[in-house]
């Protein structure tokens, strides 16, 4: 008797793991920042379209309204443009589609969007089409372009989702009144999916954490480093690992940041570094529940915690070069010339008496490693510097 009883509550244990294990997997997400670039820096297009993403009338491309790339409705046309009924679907002139998702309602699908460039003053559309062709759309959203709709910032948007449960794509569709207008439309993210019901040639590769920052500053005696950033979109994020170079090649980890599991909230993040070399190049490395990683963008960072005279300094957000001489130290005139990995000189300045900074401005620079060598007035060597711009 005791083993039927053993035997009982063993198979139960089992039903009750696979019972979980089921169930934890209808809970899941869907997402995609449209962040992927090609060699030339660019949005690759083609990468979202393997990934099932439908564009008509639209391009994927870099835009500054939104940070990274972005996805962008064409111009409307000057003569009025309305939705056009095609059989029980609303088509429009310019819309962007997901890939089709298996969807439990209720759900929702939450989007940032903007408008620029606009004379028509649009209307975005925010469609659920079942993929059986026999069904009717379902209207998600209606956003005007208004102070609480669309505007020329960026903002987050949700639309509920109540249709009935099944496999639908979601399409983003504009119509406007004539003039020109350019939709921006990122970081879409749908919940509460169970499955992607896609074509077995679709690639669907969606990041796992949605960065919409990442900057370091230091604290006023230049002593620490200070990295904060933001996340708009998380999914399954397990940790974010810091990790620290001095020559923007090899990279060690200096600490650790839990991650937020799986969110479509802002998250902010911050991490000190008490310790900084005289030059530290960071980047984050993101890791996800089942131990997948993505690294960050690098950022550097020149630390003024030097009792030397010659301090660099650069901002990567205004792509400047700050050199800070400490005159108490060292007598000026100096020379200062930049140079590329191969040894051509980009650009060369003169500080003067009473100049205790230059700022030199590396946009025209081609190169990314520079060397930097400064003089003074005799032609000695006061430092020779190599130097990875982010």
């Amino acid at each position: 008797m005791k083993q039927v009883i053993r035997a009982l509550i063993f198979i139960l244990v089992v039903f009750l793991i696979v019972f979980c294990e089921s169930y934890s997997t209808q809970a899941q997400s869907f997402s995609e920042n449209f962040n992927t670039l090609n060699a030339n820096n660019q949005c690759d297009r083609t990468v979202y379209s393997n990934r099932c993403w439908v564009f008509k009338s639209a391009e994927v491309s870099n835009t500054n309204a939104i940070d990274g790339c972005s996805v962008r409705s064409s111009q409307l046309s000057n003569s009025t443009v309305t939705p056009v009924a095609g059989g029980n679907r609303v088509n429009f002139p310019f819309e962007i589609t997901t890939p089709a998702l298996r969807i439990t309602s209720p759900a929702s699908v939450t989007f940032n969007a903007a408008i620029i460039n606009t004379t028509s003053n649009p209307t975005l559309y925010v469609i659920a089409d079942p993929v059986s062709s026999t069904a009717n759309s379902f209207t998600l959203a209606t956003i005007p372009t208004s102070s609480a709709g669309l505007t020329t910032s960026s903002k987050a948007f949700t639309a509920s989702f109540t249709p009935p449960s099944g496999d639908y794509t979601i399409r983003f569709g504009i119509v406007g009144t004539g003039g020109t207008s350019r939709l921006i439309l990122d970081n879409v993210f749908v919940s509460n999916i169970s499955a992607v019901a896609q074509p077995t040639s679709c690639r669907l590769a969606p990041l796992p954490v949605t960065l919409t920052e990442f900057r370091a500053s230091q604290t006023a005696d230049g002593c620490t480093v200070q990295l904060q950033w933001t996340t708009s979109l998380e999914l399954n994020n397990k940790a974010f690992i810091v990790e620290r170079s001095a020559d923007a090649r090899s990279f060690e980890p200096i600490g650790s940041i839990a991650g937020k599991g799986t969110t479509n909230q802002m998250q902010h993040y911050s991490f000190d570094d008490s310790h900084p070399l005289p030059v530290s190049y960071y980047r984050l490395k993101q890791v996800d529940i089942d131990q997948h990683f993505e690294y960050s963008k690098i950022i550097a960072m020149v630390s003024r915690c030097s009792p030397e005279g010659l301090v660099f300094q650069y901002s990567q957000e205004m792509h400047q070069l700050d050199i800070l001489v400490n005159q108490s130290t060292i007598a000026t005139p100096l020379s200062v010339d930049l140079f590329d990995s191969a040894g051509r000189r980009l650009h060369s300045l003169t500080v003067q008496n009473a100049q205790p900074m230059v700022s030199i401005d590396t946009t025209p620079f081609s190169s990314s490693f520079l060397i930097i060598r400064i003089t003074d007035g005799s032609g000695k060597l006061l430092r020779s510097q190599r130097l990875f711009l982010p």
